[in-house]
């Protein structure tokens, strides 16, 4: 009944950008959320997330489930098309499950470094392209910066500390899971707020202090309608086979939870743009501005790996950790100002 609501799923899912109507992608691009409607490392991470719990349920081993999983995800970036984003996140995964899975050590910093070198020896103009510069940017700042930020709020907003945990009764277990999550979420969002806004303003001349929010509102909403079209998608391949032909009928009720996610993310999207001073356009930026100040905020959170800094208290170190995103606030709204001021 609705069409414009039911292309947003396979606008996500699938990267069809095309089934979006005009008035969806002027909101979306206005906003700063069109990524999520691009086939990036947010949906292959996604996925990957999703089709590494369906195998763990399996009782698959590590490496089994690498293998299986890096297969089924293979399948994924062939049928929509492989498209570059989608060709770089692969190789992130694949390098984060290849270290999990055969080596003694793995970890998100040492795939991504992997992943960038492999992209680059491929194809070496992608040092200059703005889709690759956005993806490896952004994971970038979530891994050096938004982990270690989401730790140290985690570990400052701990409840009930002088209550041992043996004695905590259902509610304080539910509300120190809610604010870890948040936690979490808010240091995730900071660490791809940091080099994606500077880019933003570099690439597009959009200034969303609103998107730090909005993207933390989405990522839940958007990890659903993911999970549900992967779902979605699996169900209706298994329904091919004659005994289970019944599981036609349950990739229609995924379809439903996709299709409600994505009409709870238009309606959220479309009320945060609605608000005044949360997205603006800034047209007077220079053009070593933006790529300048991403690239200081990836070295300011190298720079809080240091032995020295980890050493410090918690609530120093949490003070120095939040330093990179006071930085840039002030400094793009030094930018916006100016920006103003000279087209008055």
């Amino acid at each position: 009944a609705e069409p414009q609501l039911r292309a947003i799923l396979p606008a996500m899912l699938l990267g069809e950008r095309r089934m979006l109507d005009d008035s969806q992608r002027s909101l979306f691009r206005e906003t700063g959320m069109l990524h999520l409607f691009a086939v990036s490392g947010l949906h292959v991470g996604l996925i990957a997330m999703t089709l590494d719990s369906l195998l763990h349920l399996l009782r698959l081993q590590t490496r089994s489930r690498a293998i299986c999983g890096m297969l089924l995800l293979l399948g994924y970036v062939l049928v929509i098309g492989a498209p570059p984003s989608a060709v770089r996140a692969f190789l992130m995964v694949l390098f984060y499950w290849g270290g999990r899975a055969f080596m003694r050590q793995g970890g998100v910093l040492p795939a991504l470094v992997a992943s960038a070198v492999a992209v680059l020896l491929w194809q070496p103009s992608q040092l200059f392209d703005a889709g690759a510069q956005l993806s490896y940017g952004i994971v970038a700042g979530m891994t050096l910066y938004g982990f270690p930020l989401a730790a140290g709020l985690r570990a400052r907003f701990t409840l009930f500390k002088g209550l041992p945990a043996g004695n905590w009764k259902g509610w304080h277990h539910l509300c120190q899971w809610t604010v870890h999550a948040l936690c979490s979420y808010a240091g995730v969002a900071a660490g791809a707020f940091v080099v994606s806004v500077p880019l933003s303003l570099h690439y597009f001349g959009v200034f969303a202090p609103g998107g730090l929010v909005l993207n933390l509102l989405m990522a839940p909403l958007a990890l659903l309608c993911v999970v549900a079209g992967c779902l979605s998608l699996l169900a209706a391949v298994a329904a091919q086979l004659p005994v289970l032909g019944l599981l036609s009928g349950l990739s229609i009720h995924f379809n439903r939870a996709g299709w409600t996610s994505a009409a709870a993310m238009e309606w959220t999207i479309s009320a945060f743009s609605r608000v005044p001073g949360l997205f603006s356009r800034v047209e007077a930026v220079a053009p070593w501005q933006g790529l300048l100040l991403a690239l200081a905020m990836i070295l300011l959170a190298l720079l809080l790996q240091s032995r020295e800094i980890r050493r410090r208290g918690d609530d120093v170190r949490l003070g120095m950790q939040l330093l990179p995103f006071a930085t840039l606030c002030i400094c793009v709204s030094i930018v916006a100002a100016a920006s103003a001021a000279a087209s008055w």
